[in-house]
Order: structure tokens, then C-alpha cells, then sequence
């Protein structure tokens, strides 16, 4: 082994002393209101005189299997959907950084800044990489390969060299077991559980650093608004499509000579590509009417399939096709004629004639039986048929998902590739891609909501940005954490809202809080007596003695003077 190697790998082991020394974590949202990991961040303070750049950082959790190939989850110029972006990694000296989901948020720390504006503008927000495979789980069970530790415990490791160092193997030689076991060689590093001695995160809260060991639950405190700088994330929307790309060629009508007079149903959408909004919400049927023009006002119809409550009235009973015309059947209930019209309508081309169905069956996935009937009897003799019938039906289908049925249709509707041929036959169904697909296939158009989908859910508590030095620990007494036990502290108490600094029972507000505040409250050394009232008056008892000064955290410290955490 040469000399120049030695000394490059004992500098890279010493960039995680370095970076130790000067990097603390301060802040955690695990639990958003949301319940979406990519609404979960880590608040990092750079508590040095000189910058850090976390290019090359690598986070992971103890307990979790080491990673083979150890990639960077924090780069200057991660990948986007195929394209490089621009990512912040250096914390300035004495600065803040929040850590949030890079793909999550598409590496936009605007996003970050409009759910939560009280954000310092100073400080830096970076984007993570394969934020999914470490997602802050809420209620995290205990590692069998880190006992002492607390049940979710994550490192930032400066670089792949220093995170080998804290894998061990606890497995056999013919079968391997390496983990991730400790963060001794971490650059920073943090823990927490969902129950006691905890604070709980009742899950809208962040949970702030205090002082003292990292992993000690009396360490940490949970952030409230509007306590101590910390605020309520708010509700923020995106622009983001409600439906996804599905192909078909609804309205079109398609080659060929129908085999006998009336309605045909040539095309059926089952499975849409969108995730958004209802399951069954782009889902569509095409019908062809060969026979006269038929107007559903008059002529009403139930449209059906063999699972489920048989319809009590009929459901098609609006709308007209014309003679050698087509409809396209759509769920009113689910989704507005003109957001099809934006996904399916194309420009310079005659619209297409939707017609809205009232209780739509949901069309299964995985093969169904559809029927259109135009009179009471005929639809309640087929519906009592144990497996399904659409005998007497004046159109239908039954489809199925797999071979001789046209596969892998997802976001491709099937359709009657000739008007001649027979329904029932699977070989005469196309999907809209693929083998033999559908030439008159077009893709869906975006369908944006108006004011775009909901992003960040709102109503979470945490202050991203802010740290005040706060080398104190939490006074008794002091529930509004503002470095003073008095009567604000009660009003809190009082008020049964949750104690960020509980010194007593944790998880709960209760007298046992009351007589910690009490006892501090009128023990502050004041030099006369101080009007404390009994909980039984709470809501009788006016407070007095609101202008006694109450003891105040640090006085004799040699941090006096210095802003407090005003967590």
C-alpha cells in the first residue's frame, strides 16, 4: 500500500471528525399531518466557524442492510426525471439547512417555502436523494442490531468510506448479514420513538434538539406553535395533472359493417393509467348505433355489470346518438364533461359525443360483464342469473384482462377493431397499443384542477430554519418555552394544550404539570409572596401577580445575554 494512499484515505477518515465537530441536528418533522414521507425533513445547524458542503453525503438508518453500491443522498446536481438539476449542499458557517425530499418535491425549494413561509430566508434548504428508503417511520420498532440506541436512529455520513466503518456483520461466512449498526464515524446524527419518555409528535409536530446527548429523550422537545418561533405549515397546491396518459380513439368510429341493427359497444376504457381522484373516474364505453336515432330521455337505459346491487331505476337517461353516430358513455359522479372534453376532445377535430351515466359501474380490472338494457323485465331476468347474463341485453360485453383477451391493456382501452365482427370473440378486440393496435389511437391531453391538487396538507407545527443557541435545559415549569416560569406558563397548563417542555407526565397535561408549575412558579426566589391558583379555580380565579417577574432560565450562565431558544 503506497504512502499517498495511506494519506488520502486518513484524510477522508478525518473529513468526518471534522464535519462532527461542527454539524448537530436540531429539528425533525417525522410524522406529518399528511402522513407523505415527502412532507418529512431534518433540520441541520452548522454550528462551526468555517462552511460544510454536504456533496456526498450519505444518509442511511441503523439497522438497515448496507447498501451495496453506496451512492451520494445529498449531490450539487442530482438527476430529474432524466435531467440534471441544481441542488444547494454548503451550509454556511453558523447557518441552518433543512434536509427534504429532493424527488419528493422535485428539487424545489420553492415548494418547501410556500408550505412553510416562516422559513428563515437565510437558510439553506437541500434536496435528498432516495428519501424512500429512508423514510422517518412514525412508529419505528426497536433494531436487534443497535439495542442502546433509540428505535429510529439516522446518520449523515461525510463520504462511502467513513458509513463502511459503522456496517458490521451479523451473519454467518456462507450467509452475510451487514448492517448498519452505530453512527460512531457520522458526521451528525439523530434518534427518536413515538412512545414515552418521548415526546410525542402527535402527528402534526417536529421534534426540536435542546441540549445535551442526541439520544437522550429528555434532549428533545416537541415544537408548538405558536410557541417559541414555531409556526403551522399551510395548505399549498400544485399544478399538477389529475389524470394520467391513457391512449384510446373514443368517438371514432371504426372500419366495417355491423353483423346486425342497434347499439354496439366498440370500445371500453377499464383500466385507467390515473392514480388521482376515484378509481373508476376516466373510465368510458363507447356505443355505435346502427339501427335510428335514439334519444335516452325517452328511451331510457340501465347500463350495468354483473357485480353488485341491481340499478332500482334506470341510469342512462340523458343524451342522443344518432343513426350511424356514436356516444361515449362517462361516470357524471366522478368526473366533469369538460375535463373529458380537455383529455379526450382534440383540437380541430368534431367533438366527441359524451354522454353522462348517473351510478356507473365500475368497470373491474380484471375482466368484467357489461350490458345496456332498454326495458325493466329484460334487465331484471339477466341480473338474476347467478353468474351474470347479458342475454337479453341490446348491447354488452364481457372482456376479460388476460390471453386470448388483448393483455397489459393499463391506460389502453380495447376496441372492436371491426364493426363485422362478432363481440363475444376476444381475437376482434385491440388494445390502443402494442400488436395489432388500435391505428386511430391518440393519447389523453393533461387535465389540470382548477388551482392545482393539494401539495402539503397544512396544519403541521415546526419552526424549519430557526435555532436559537439554547444551551439550557428545559425549565421546569416553563410550558410555553420561553425561558420564564409565570403566569403564561398556567394559561397553557390551564388550557389543556400540549406541553413542549413536559417536566412531569409525558404524553399527558395533568395536575401533576400543574403542581411542577406551581412550585417553580412561586418558588422563583423573589423575594415576596406570589398568588398561585388551585386547579379546582382555573376557570374561576383570575391570575394575579402577572407582573411578578418569574425565574428566568441562564441568568448566572455565560451565555447570559445571548438569545434564548425561544422554543
Amino acid at each position: 500500500m503506497s504512502r499517498d494512499y495511506v494519506s488520502a484515505l486518513a484524510v477522508m477518515l478525518a473529513l468526518p471528525a471534522l464535519s462532527a465537530a461542527q454539524l448537530q441536528v436540531t429539528e425533525v418533522l417525522y410524522d406529518p399531518a399528511a402522513d407523505e414521507s415527502r412532507w418529512e425533513w431534518i433540520e441541520v445547524r452548522n454550528t462551526g466557524a468555517v462552511a460544510i458542503d454536504l456533496d456526498g453525503y450519505v444518509i442511511d438508518r441503523v439497522g438497515d442492510l448496507e447498501r451495496v453500491t453506496v451512492l451520494p443522498n445529498i449531490t450539487r446536481s442530482p438527476l430529474l426525471g432524466g435531467e440534471v438539476v441544481a441542488n444547494a449542499t454548503v451550509i454556511p458557517a453558523g447557518g441552518i439547512a433543512v434536509l427534504y425530499n429532493g424527488q419528493g418535491l422535485g428539487y424545489n425549494p420553492a415548494r418547501f417555502r410556500a408550505a412553510w413561509p416562516q422559513t428563515t430566508p437565510g437558510a439553506t434548504l437541500i434536496g435528498v436523494e432516495g428519501w424512500s428508503s429512508n423514510q422517518l417511520t412514525n412508529s419505528p420498532k426497536p433494531s436487534e442490531y443497535a439495542p442502546s440506541l433509540p428505535a429510529m436512529t439516522v446518520g449523515l455520513w461525510a463520504n462511502e468510506a467513513s458509513y463502511r466503518l459503522d456496517v458490521a456483520d451479523f451473519g454467518s461466512p456462507g450467509a452475510p448479514n451487514r448492517r448498519v449498526h452505530r453512527t460512531d464515524h457520522s458526521a451528525a446524527a439523530f434518534g427518536y420513538d413515538d412512545d414515552a419518555p418521548w415526546r410525542d409528535a402527535l402527528g402534526r409536530s417536529a421534534i426540536h434538539y435542546i441540549s445535551g446527548p442526541v439520544f437522550e429523550p429528555s434532549s428533545w422537545g416537541r415544537s408548538n406553535a405558536p410557541y417559541g418561533g414555531a409556526s403551522e405549515s399551510i395548505k399549498t397546491y400544485v399544478p399538477e395533472p389529475v389524470n394520467a396518459p391513457d391512449y384510446g380513439s373514443p368517438g371514432i368510429v371504426a372500419p366495417g359493417t355491423p353483423i346486425a341493427a342497434g347499439l354496439l359497444v366498440t370500445e371500453v376504457m377499464y383500466n385507467s393509467a390515473a392514480s388521482t381522484g376515484a378509481s373508476n373516474e376516466w373510465e368510458w364505453i363507447e356505443v355505435y348505433n346502427t339501427g335510428p336515432a335514439i334519444d335516452f330521455a325517452a328511451s331510457r337505459h340501465w347500463l350495468d355489470d354483473d357485480d353488485g346491487v341491481s340499478l332500482a331505476e334506470p341510469n342512462l337517461t340523458a343524451g342522443k346518438i344518432g343513426s350511424g353516430g356514436v356516444g361515449v358513455l362517462f361516470n357524471e359522479s366522478a368526473v366533469s364533461l369538460a375535463d373529458l372534453r380537455t383529455a379526450w376532445d382534440r383540437p380541430g377535430a368534431a367533438p366527441i359525443n359524451w354522454i353522462a351515466v348517473e351510478e356507473w359501474p365500475a368497470l373491474a380490472n380484471g375482466g368484467d360483464l357489461i350490458g345496456l338494457w332498454n326495458n325493466a323485465i329484460d334487465y331484471a331476468t339477466d341480473q338474476a342469473v347467478e353468474a351474470g347474463s347479458i342475454a337479453r341485453a341490446v348491447a354488452g360485453v364481457a372482456y376479460d384482462d388476460s390471453a386470448p383477451w388483448p393483455s397489459g391493456v393499463d391506460g389502453d382501452a380495447i376496441r372492436l377493431a371491426n364493426l363485422g365482427s362478432d363481440p363475444a370473440d376476444p381475437a376482434a378486440w385491440a388494445r390502443a397499443r402494442g400488436a395489432y393496435a388500435d391505428p386511430n389511437a391518440y393519447g389523453s391531453a393533461e387535465v389540470f384542477a382548477p388551482g392545482g391538487v393539494i401539495d402539503n396538507a397544512g396544519g403541521d407545527q415546526a419552526s424549519p430554519g430557526y435555532h436559537w443557541p439554547d444551551y439550557y435545559p428545559p425549565l421546569p415549569g416553563d410550558y410555553n418555552n420561553d425561558g420564564a416560569v409565570d403566569a403564561a406558563d398556567y394559561t397553557v397548563w390551564r388550557d389543556g394544550l400540549p406541553l413542549p417542555t413536559e417536566t412531569a407526565s409525558a404524553g399527558v397535561t395533568d395536575e401533576a404539570d400543574y403542581v411542577v408549575w406551581q412550585s417553580n412558579y412561586s418558588g422563583a426566589g423573589q423575594g415576596r409572596a406570589v398568588s398561585v391558583p388551585e386547579p379546582a379555580a382555573a376557570l374561576l380565579v383570575p391570575m394575579v401577580g402577572v407582573a411578578c417577574r418569574g425565574h428566568r432560565r441562564g441568568l448566572d450562565s455565560e451565555f447570559a445575554g445571548r438569545p434564548r431558544d425561544s422554543r
